[in-house]
């Protein structure tokens, strides 16, 4: 028996009010305000567009991970990343040509350590902002397998 599943979209609202200069407030509902800004040196206390974009992509990949690791029953203990990217001038504009995110993932047992790695490499396939970036994206996983 074949049962169909409907997928249906879903609809993010943010809103953005200008403050002065080129600098903003990000607000959605339910959720606290964030201060924004160019990337201009002057406001190196606010966060950016491209702050934002990075984020984005390194935020997804945590949260497909940790429930691939929970689907798994993997002993996840700690999961931490960096994530850069390189944001360089081609075609007449700046754009993302590539995001390195870098997890560092803690698990209780030795026996997790390659169902952890498979889980990450699922994790960057099914990260749905990933799949929606021109931007390469590249993930460099360690895990440590801590008793």
């Amino acid at each position: 028996m074949n049962v169909k599943i409907e997928y249906k979209p879903f609809y993010f609202k943010t809103s953005l009010s200008w403050q002065d200069e080129q600098r903003g407030v990000v607000s959605a509902e339910g959720r606290p305000d964030i201060r924004a800004a160019s990337p201009a040196k002057k406001y190196q206390d606010r966060w950016t567009p491209e702050h934002f974009f990075v984020a984005s992509v390194d935020i997804c990949l945590m949260i497909i991970f940790t429930s691939l690791a929970e689907r798994d029953g993997i002993s996840l203990l700690a999961y931490t990343s960096e994530a850069e990217g390189t944001f360089e001038r081609k075609k007449e504009v700046y754009q993302f040509t590539k995001i390195v995110v870098r997890p560092h993932i803690t698990i209780g047992a030795q026996k997790d350590k390659d169902k952890a790695l498979h889980a990450i490499k699922e994790a960057e396939r099914r990260c749905p902002l990933a799949e929606s970036v021109k931007a390469e994206i590249v993930v460099k996983p360690t895990v440590l397998v801590k008793k």
